[in-house]
């Protein structure tokens, strides 16, 4: 079995992404640079063939453009543990190691 990076992640909208940066910058500026930097992780691990790449968003019904061969999981309700916890669960065999977007 392949391990696995699951990679959270919130749905791209103006105003609900890097929020602590956008203080700084301005909304605009931090949803191009979320976009941006989600695009480039997500091409990046999804060209390594060693793991399954696998995106869990927030809110778990939002419409995401991925690239291709990136799976989506919801990230499910409660707190950040228990949604990590949903994550690994997910996936019982292999490793499993989960990234933060935001």
């Amino acid at each position: 079995m392949k391990d696995t990076v699951v990679v959270f992640a919130r749905v791209p909208r103006l105003g609900a992404v890097k929020r602590r940066l956008a203080k700084d910058i301005g909304d605009r500026a931090a949803l191009r640079f979320h976009v941006q930097t989600l695009n480039r992780l997500l091409c990046a691990l999804s060209a390594d063939t060693r793991f399954r790449t696998v995106v869990s968003v927030t809110p778990d019904r939002a419409a995401l453009r991925l690239p291709r061969r990136i799976m989506r999981i919801s990230q499910g309700r409660g707190d950040i543990g228990q949604r990590m916890h949903h994550a690994f669960r997910k996936f019982p065999h292999g490793r499993v190691v989960i990234i933060g977007s935001d």
